[in-house]
């Protein structure tokens, strides 16, 4: 199988990766309040390896994610089984259900969608009744 990150490619392996809070490009979200977490597991490619995948998401929040009416926060977190949770927050449930058709659309997010494994996709919305923090 080829990579399909093949741009991405530095030789460099993490073993525990997160990226927390704002991304490096965003604007200030914290003034949104959150009302609603959509909640996504996945898994990457085999070939995929962890330094490729962040810098595609990083791709993915400068150039399509920040900008995007109803974003709040967004935590992507590793298990050490290798699964992914993407967790995003997001100012109303219009906003969290919209952004994926339109996503598909912009070339930046096309390195991130090509690095998960499809068939490992589960994907939830839920709405928040509390914060602390």
């Amino acid at each position: 199988m080829t990579n399909p990150l093949p741009s991405l490619r530095t030789g460099a392996s993490l073993v525990m990766a997160a990226s927390t809070g704002h991304a490096s490009g965003c604007l200030d979200t914290a003034q949104q309040k959150a009302t609603v977490v959509e909640m996504v597991t996945f898994k990457l490619l085999k070939g995929i390896t962890d330094t490729e995948f962040l810098q595609a998401t990083e791709a993915m929040e400068t150039g399509f994610l920040c900008a995007y009416k109803g974003f709040v926060r967004r935590t992507l977190s590793k298990s050490d089984e290798d699964s992914w949770l993407d967790h995003i927050e997001w100012t109303d449930m219009k906003a969290a259900k919209n952004v994926f058709e339109l996503a598909l659309q912009v070339p930046a997010t096309g390195p991130f969608f090509q690095a998960v494994d499809p068939n490992s996709v589960t994907l939830k919305y839920l709405t928040i009744t509390r914060q602390t923090g």
